[in-house]
C-alpha cells in the first residue's frame, strides 16, 4: 500500500502582513471542507530551540544586522530542525500541513540584506543546502507570500503591538529599511521561482483588503495548486 504523503504549504511575508490571521482562516476553511490538516508557526519564541532567535531579535548583544545573513539564518534553521520529525510525521497522516513562516523567511528577510543579485543567489544555494540537505528539513510544496507595502505592514504591526500591553516591536519590525528590503527580496523570490513562491496582494489599488477578502485570494491559489 502506498504511504500517504500530504502537502506542505507555507504562508510567508514580512511582519504585519497577517500571516497568523490567514492561517486561522485557512484552518477553519479546511475543517469546513473536510480536509485533514495540522499546523505550526515559526519561530517558536520562548522555546529552547528558538533561544538564539530570541536573543538575536532582542539586540541585547549587537544590532540584528551585525550578525549578517548567514549567521542569523543558522539560528532560525536550528529552530526548524527540532520540528522536522514532527512535520515529517504529520505529512504521513494528513492531507495538508500549514505553516506560518518557514525556510522562505530566511530567504526573504536575510536574503534582503544582500543587494547584489549574484551574491543573493549564492546565499540561497547555501541556505537551501543547509536546511533541506544537511539538516533534512522537508521542502514546501508551495509558499504563499502575503504582500503589503512595507510602510503599510509596519503601521499595521505597530497598531497590533500597541493593543497588547507591554508589547514592543522586535529588531525586524521596528526597522523600516529592513522591511522594505525583505519585501523586495520576497518579490524577487517569486520572480525567480514562480512555481515555488506565489504572491497574494493584500491591496486593491490603494485600499487594503479585509482579512476575508485576502483569504478568498489565498484559497483560490490553494484550490488551483491542489487540483
Amino acid at each position: 500500500m502506498k504511504q500517504k504523503q500530504g502537502k506542505l504549504i507555507v504562508l510567508e511575508g514580512t511582519d504585519g502582513t497577517g500571516k497568523a490571521t490567514q492561517l486561522a482562516l485557512l484552518k477553519a476553511r479546511l475543517e469546513k471542507e473536510g480536509v485533514s490538516f495540522r499546523s505550526d508557526a515559526f519561530p517558536h519564541h520562548g522555546d529552547p530551540s528558538a533561544a538564539a532567535v530570541d536573543l538575536y531579535l532582542s539586540q541585547d548583544i549587537a544590532p540584528a544586522d551585525a550578525f549578517g545573513p548567514y549567521c542569523a539564518s543558522v539560528y532560525y534553521a536550528v529552530d526548524r530542525s527540532f520540528r522536522k520529525f514532527t512535520i515529517a510525521g504529520w505529512l504521513k497522516e494528513v492531507d495538508i500541513v500549514l505553516l506560518d513562516r518557514y525556510v522562505g523567511s530566511n530567504a526573504g528577510h536575510q536574503g534582503g540584506k544582500i543587494k547584489n543579485e549574484k551574491e543573493r543567489e549564492e546565499f540561497l544555494a547555501w541556505l537551501y543546502d543547509l536546511e533541506y540537505n544537511r539538516l533534512g528539513i522537508a521542502r514546501p510544496d508551495l509558499n504563499v507570500i502575503l504582500h503589503l507595502p512595507a510602510e503599510v505592514a509596519q503601521k499595521r504591526k505597530r497598531a497590533q503591538k500597541l493593543a497588547l500591553a507591554g508589547a514592543v516591536l522586535d529588531a525586524h519590525e521596528e526597522d523600516l529599511g529592513h522591511l522594505k528590503a525583505a519585501e523586495e527580496s520576497y518579490l524577487w523570490l517569486s520572480w525567480k521561482n514562480p512555481e515555488e513562491y506565489v504572491v497574494v496582494s493584500e491591496m486593491e489599488g490603494e485600499r487594503e483588503l479585509t482579512p476575508e477578502e485576502v483569504h478568498e485570494r489565498v484559497w483560490k491559489v490553494l484550490e488551483k495548486f491542489l487540483r
